[in-house]
């Protein structure tokens, strides 16, 4: 999933769009949920595996390395 901070419904859509990403994605305007990981990086990228072992950080946007990271996690999900 994605958590977009402080940003508008459009403007986090268009974003969605723009690179082709069909996980969830949610709005967090207030940084309530944002804020419990990081309140210095935007963005901060995490990515869990189905293990919920820890696969990727990253603070900022490097989207070779974010598409990596989830296909690993689905791969893992898919090997159970």
């Amino acid at each position: 999933m994605a958590v977009n901070r402080e940003e508008t419904k459009e403007k986090a859509a268009g974003f969605v769009k723009k690179h082709g990403w069909t996980f969830p994605t949610f709005l967090d305007e207030k940084r309530v949920f944002y804020s419990k990981f990081t309140p210095k990086y935007v963005p901060y990228n995490v990515v869990i595996g189905p293990d919920m072992k820890l696969i990727y950080t990253d603070s900022g946007f490097d989207a070779a390395a974010l598409t990596a990271a989830v296909e690993e996690a689905i791969a893992k999900a898919k090997d159970g």
